[in-house]
């Protein structure tokens, strides 16, 4: 090997020194995050979602301030969403079924007004009639 040719290795050996010393030093600065926390209960989850919605908070700062999951948070605010879209369709179909057992209601008080007369509340006990023998 000529002078030239141990001079170039040289500095191949002392840069392969350095890279590897550079990349373990930044191993060392790297900081760890912890794992996320473990969901919190549904209440408490409704409650973030809420507050999410409401433009009080956002997803960034639950995770950043609580530790929980990103994922998770906006998975959360996915399923509240759901929920109340769900809701408002259910209530239609209960508001039309307690119409409907008004009407019912009505159709059993006239009929038994028409059979059994005026007093028929006094006959019957019409207005005990959810109570049953055990809660007397």
């Amino acid at each position: 090997m000529t002078d030239r040719e141990s001079v170039i290795f040289m500095i191949f050996i002392v840069l392969i020194i350095v890279i590897i010393a550079c990349s373990s030093n930044s191993d060392a600065h790297t900081e760890e995050k912890s794992p996320p926390k473990p969901d919190p209960s549904k209440d408490k989850q409704n409650k973030f979602a809420r507050e999410i919605l409401r433009g009080n908070t956002t997803p960034e700062k639950i995770v950043e301030k609580d530790g929980y999951d990103i994922e998770h948070v906006k998975q959360w605010v996915a399923n509240y969403e759901k929920a109340a879209v769900q809701a408002a369709l259910e209530a239609d179909k209960t508001s039309t079924r307690i119409k409907l057992m008004e009407e019912d209601i009505e159709w059993f008080k006239q009929t038994c007004r028409k059979f059994i007369g005026d007093d028929w509340e006094t006959k019957t006990d019409f207005s005990n009639r959810f109570v049953t023998k055990h809660m007397k």
